[in-house]
């Protein structure tokens, strides 16, 4: 198991991002025109509306017989982790084939301006596979999922052999996928390398194949159906553990490590809640065991655990103190997001070392559309809520994906909000303090 120590920080890029023209668009939606935005036309929501959560007037319109995705050719994060969804926690998600383009195209949009660490010219460049690559699927077969560094496929004998097999068969037949876990192996190798070059190339490499990956699936424009699910399913699970592994490159910028997050919480919820549409089918496949372990636990309901004792009852004491500085709609939102969070810890108590990070990237799953919202916004209360949701980030950094990340969160957090609310992180300040 890697530790945090060894987790590579990738360095910032010295090139300037340079301003792209604003094109007019005349069959843009609504709300980019009274925006003055120019909009990317993707139905049945566009980009611009995805990422703000606006209210696309494309969702009234009729569905166009051809729509291609925008090819993107930047490289950044994307999401989601293998925990079955369930009705209580897919919150306003448009689930439709066109808005899986919508969001992985949001999660791409931007990474330029934010020094990546593959240049557009060299990514696009490079056609096929070579030895490099070779050696890179031979780590990810012989020491990834040897040792547990892709808790994906944590369960041993044969139903982790049958997972692997169908994840090698979907990769062969998809070129996106096979870059994407080629991606996930390049960052791996990047944090087990002692060498500073060596990291630097390993990262590279990891951002070439995944801006590949990204390029070849807007290219290709697939619905999520019964025959490609289980493609879909693992793609969006190996582009979720890139997207958190990508945020620490941030951590000397907290408002753009914050971004970062915010980013992969919502997308993490878009794509889980596409792909549920499938989970019925998974379930019977040969990854099944990477939902069943999850299936037997209590109903997604937080309502269920509020009156189990844990370490968030203080916090949700403080938030009923403070109904009367909140809206009823803030104050039910960070109430259900900690009650998520009581959750979290309840499973966590019963479940083995190696299910642990599935149940860390539940939590995203599970927020209301009104607690994203309160994040975009920066309003310390969740803010708080998600210092606490980093505790599990670093009570499990040995997994090589989390690192510091949660350390950073909730040292972060502290410092933007001040000392005033030290009080309302008494249990995330006293975790890092035992550590």
């Amino acid at each position: 198991m890697v530790t945090s120590s060894n987790r590579a920080v990738p360095a910032k890029s010295t090139s300037s991002a340079t301003r792209r023209s604003h094109r007019k668009s005349r069959h843009g939606c609504l709300q980019c025109k009274a925006r003055h935005m120019k909009c990317d036309e993707l139905r049945p929501v566009c980009v611009n509306c995805f990422t703000t959560d606006r209210q696309c007037s494309f969702r009234d319109q009729p569905q166009p017989p051809h729509v291609r995705l925008p090819t993107s050719t930047e490289s950044t994060p994307s999401p989601a982790a293998p925990i079955p969804a369930t009705p209580a926690s897919l919150n306003s998600a448009a689930a439709s084939p066109a808005s899986l383009g919508a969001i992985i195209q949001a999660a791409v949009s931007g990474a330029a301006s934010h020094g990546s660490h593959a240049s557009q010219t060299e990514t696009l460049s490079f056609d096929g596979y070579d030895l490099s690559h070779l050696g890179l699927l031979h780590h990810f077969e012989t020491q990834m999922l040897k040792y547990d560094d892709m808790p994906v496929f944590s369960t041993p004998g044969a139903d982790q052999k049958a997972a692997v097999d169908a994840l090698m068969k979907s990769a062969v037949s998809e070129p996106y996928l096979m870059d994407e876990l080629l991606a996930c192996s390049a960052l791996h190798l990047s944090t087990i390398m002692s060498d500073a070059a060596e990291k630097q190339r390993c990262l590279h490499q990891a951002a070439q194949l995944q801006t590949r990956a990204l390029t070849q699936f807007n290219t290709a424009c697939p619905s999520v159906s019964d025959e490609n699910c289980i493609t879909m399913f693992l793609f969006s699970g190996l582009l979720g553990l890139h997207t958190l592994f990508d945020t620490t490159s941030f951590q000397h910028d907290f408002t753009q490590f914050l971004e970062k997050v915010i980013q992969f919480i919502s997308l993490h919820r878009g794509i889980r809640s596409i792909t549920s549409q499938s989970w019925h089918i998974i379930g019977q496949t040969e990854v099944r065991h990477i939902v069943n372990p999850m299936t037997t636990i209590d109903a997604m309901d937080p309502r269920l655990v509020e009156s189990a004792p844990s370490e968030c009852d203080y916090l949700l004491t403080l938030l009923t103190d403070s109904s009367d500085s909140l809206s009823s709609m803030a104050l039910n939102a960070c109430r259900d997001a900690v009650r998520w969070l009581q959750w979290v810890i309840k499973q966590r108590r019963n479940l083995t070392k190696s299910l642990l990070p599935h149940v860390a990237m539940a939590w995203p799953t599970c927020i209301s559309h009104d607690f994203l919202q309160m994040l975009r916004q920066r309003r310390p209360e969740a803010l708080v809520v998600l210092a606490h949701w980093a505790v599990f980030l670093h009570q499990d950094r040995d997994f090589w994906v989390f690192g510091d990340s949660g350390r950073i969160l909730i040292e972060s957090t502290r410092k933007s909000l001040g000392s005033y609310w030290d009080d309302w992180l008494t249990w995330p300040i006293a975790v890092l303090e035992a550590a």
